[in-house]
């Protein structure tokens, strides 16, 4: 299962490019629907956000927002720093329509944790 969910990560900017959205959501959602992939791990966090960002960019905002919502929460129950920072800066740039400082807060704690992981990915989206 896993293993399913690592390549979907190694996909996210193919499908991103390509303008595969809707594909890259099937996806996502079937393995994260699986019984096996129920679990809370780092490796689901990720692909929540990936769904989530995805859903983002179709405009099916309550989707986008329940899977961000989910990883984010993931992420830190798991300890996947990395990974929260990266939500982080998702979710900033998902809710910035709705309120920039809900967007600020988001921003903020992803760029106070890329500083501390020294992760400048984190940093520069942050």
């Amino acid at each position: 299962m896993d293993a399913g969910l690592r390549i979907t990560g190694d996909l996210f900017v193919y499908w991103f490019v390509r303008s595969h959205w809707t594909e890259a959501c099937q996806v996502l959602e079937a393995l994260l629907a699986r019984p096996e992939g129920l679990g809370k791990t780092a490796v689901r966090a990720r692909a929540l956000g990936g769904a989530g960002w995805f859903h983002a960019v179709l405009g099916e905002v309550e989707l986008a927002h329940a899977c961000l919502t989910k990883a984010i929460a993931m992420a830190r129950e798991c300890g996947a720093r990395t990974i929260l920072g990266e939500l982080l800066t998702l979710m900033a740039y998902f809710v910035i329509r709705q309120s920039a400082d809900m967007a600020y807060a988001f921003a903020q704690e992803g760029l106070a944790l890329g500083r501390e992981l020294l992760d400048f990915f984190i940093v520069g989206h942050a």
